[in-house]
């Protein structure tokens, strides 16, 4: 019995020696080439533990061993070494089972790879050959659009470009056919203004006929020189505005000033050289008044009738004899009666008409210089008429029995408020200097009996435009 036991066990332990490196060996070998415990199925396992279990015949060397030892004792220990041993070897073996059934499973699916890899390549590239489709199939359409928006868009340019153009050509009859309606409404102005103006002189003059008819002598009242002067000052003022409104006169001082030099005489270079030595286009409407005004001032001041033949010197040499001899009062009715005298001489009329046209055309040549503006026979035909009706009233006023005073006042004089209008739109202070005057102050020296010589009444006042 001991020597089957001591078999059993030195077998035991030669079958745990020879299995154990087999079973490292298998874990550890390379992966074409599994270990016998992983290939063996659990059969095997308990066939070669019932192997190592049986029991051997007996060798010489076993009964040397176990020489000296108790029969009974050894037996026991020897299985109870045993015992373990074969236990181990179980779990050991169980181990190896399960160890190399995992690694079959692995080495079936790293076998089973490749084939799942290759259908993966495939259905991505499946993906991507229908992703490059849909994209070309995109860019077609966006192609195909953005053609369509640009052949839309050429269409809606050429569409606005027609309109523009047919607009600017409406826009340019619109404003031709503006422009000359404006023109025949502003003729249509003008004419209805001359129309009114002339209406309003032929209702004068036919007061003064009645007037005339009604008195014994020529003598005027205040009243109808203040109106017939107010109707002389809006004419030439029309004209003026009518005339010149649309030059713009934006020449520098210097040579709007030698301009003037170039055509006005000596005598009324020094009243008219103050208001262009500081030019303004904004005054150039007052500033051609008041070379109207000024040229107009020789016949205001004409001591006898303006216009008159060589033969009143005789009569002015006359008058300055009378005027010694003869006192204040006899001298002015002898003063009117021979001026009214030969104011009804039918002789002078051409003489005077002569001098009025000579007058009206120096004053167009004046201010045509200055302002650039071509004469015209329109031009010179309504001034002639103004010039007239001035060259008219001055004899009335020359044969009246009182004296009048004409007095232009000149640029920067301080503005008088009991003798001037100031008629420019800006509100005035009576401290302010006067830019230029467009009309004479006329004052009235002593009574109708000629027997006061004092200034002792203001006609018509002076028309000024005040500097801002």
């Amino acid at each position: 019995m001991m020597t089957a036991v001591e078999g059993i066990n030195s077998r035991s332990i030669t079958a745990v020696e020879e299995m154990e490196p087999k079973s490292v060996a298998g874990q550890i070998g390379e992966a074409g080439e599994p270990p016998l415990a992983e290939t063996q199925p659990a059969s095997s396992a308990e066939a070669i533990v019932e192997t190592v279990l049986e029991v051997p015949p007996r060798t010489p060397l076993q009964d040397k061993s176990t020489v000296g030892s108790p029969p009974g004792s050894d037996s026991r220990e020897g299985l109870r070494r045993t015992t373990p041993k074969i236990a181990s070897l179980k779990a050991t073996f169980e181990r190896s089972q399960s160890e190399g059934s995992l690694k079959g499973t692995r080495k079936l699916e790293k076998s089973k790879s490749p084939s799942r890899n290759g259908e993966h390549d495939a259905e991505a590239l499946r993906a991507k050959d229908e992703e490059i489709a849909k994209l070309k199939d995109l860019l077609e359409k966006e192609t195909e659009l953005k053609q369509a928006l640009e052949d839309k868009c050429n269409a809606l340019e050429e569409d606005v470009e027609r309109l523009e153009s047919e607009l600017e050509q409406h826009d340019g009859d619109w404003r031709a056919e503006m422009d000359q309606q404006n023109k025949k409404l502003a003729l249509e102005r003008d004419r209805a203004q001359d129309a009114f103006v002339e209406i309003k002189r032929q209702l004068l003059g036919l007061k003064r006929s009645i007037s005339t008819s009604t008195r014994v002598d020529s003598q005027y009242p205040d009243l109808s020189f203040t109106a017939e002067m107010q109707n002389l000052y809006h004419e030439m003022q029309n004209w003026v505005v009518n005339t010149f409104r649309r030059m713009k006169m934006e020449r520098p001082a210097e040579e709007m000033l030698a301009s003037l030099e170039s055509v006005v005489e000596s005598k009324h270079l020094d009243y008219l050289r103050p208001l262009f030595r500081d030019w303004e286009p904004a005054n150039k409407l007052a500033a051609l008044q008041a070379v109207v005004a000024c040229y107009l001032m020789e016949v205001w001041n004409d001591p006898l009738l303006f216009g008159l033949p060589v033969w009143r010197k005789g009569v002015k040499k006359a008058t300055e004899t009378m005027s010694a001899i003869l006192p204040n009062s006899s001298y002015d009715k002898w003063r009117a009666g021979t001026l009214d005298t030969i104011k009804q001489n039918a002789d002078i009329k051409d003489a005077v008409n002569s001098a009025a046209k000579a007058l009206s055309e120096m004053i167009c040549i004046t201010l045509t210089s200055l302002t650039g503006a071509e004469e015209s026979a329109a031009m010179s035909s309504s001034l002639h008429a103004i010039v007239k009706r001035v060259v008219s009233l001055s004899h009335v006023f020359r044969v009246q029995h009182a004296q009048y005073q004409f007095v232009l006042p000149e640029p920067g004089s301080p503005f008088d408020q009991a003798r001037m209008d100031d008629t420019s739109l800006e509100a005035t202070s009576s401290f302010n200097a006067i830019t230029c005057a467009a009309f004479p102050l006329v004052l009235k020296l002593g009574h109708g009996s000629g027997e006061d010589v004092e200034p002792t009444r203001v006609v018509v006042k002076a028309k000024v435009i005040c500097r801002p």
